[in-house]
């Protein structure tokens, strides 16, 4: 993993089932914190790739392709104008980028510890490089009758706070 991100999230209700509910709807495949299930990523994602490969003998910064279960390419090429469009109308080329503004980091909530009391729960984990504070203020948002707390300790870059 990159630089790790150590975050702690805490969140206060006036209900034991208004907890239950949060956690229940945070929750998802990846896990008891799974930024996808509130900010999901855009499906057209889902096989493109960013960086610098040849493709017909031009040098490409993004393309499309398929890998087999083993992750190793089977078929790559050109995007195409309709994924071109689409990634226009999204803002963004790339998935990194796409998640490094919606989720404030490039990979999702590792290692994920859920400490429940009756109407509150901590929930500490870890993200590469940064906080993700946009994805801890969409939760803000979504849950209105909740106090959403967050903090962060990236101790290589020797910074943290609360936010």
């Amino acid at each position: 993993m990159a630089n790790t991100c150590f975050n702690r999230v805490s969140v206060y209700g006036n209900t034991d089932a208004e907890i239950s509910t949060f956690l229940s709807v945070v929750a998802g495949p990846e896990g008891p914190l799974d930024f996808n299930v509130i900010l999901p990523v855009p499906e057209i994602y889902e096989n493109i790739y960013s960086g610098f490969r040849w493709i017909d003998d031009q040098q490409v910064r993004h393309w499309y392709e398929e890998r087999d279960s083993q992750g190793r390419s089977i078929n790559a090429r050109k995007l195409n104008n309709d994924e071109i469009r689409q990634l226009n109308e999204i803002g963004f080329m790339s998935c990194y980028d796409w998640k490094c503004a919606h989720w404030g980091c490039k990979w999702n909530a590792d290692i994920v510890v859920v400490e429940r009391l009756e109407t509150s729960a901590v929930i500490t984990f870890e993200t590469p490089w940064e906080p993700p504070m946009p994805f801890v203020e969409e939760l803000r948002e979504r849950f209105l009758d909740l106090q959403i707390t967050a903090f962060f300790d990236e101790p290589l870059m020797l910074i943290g706070g609360y936010y």
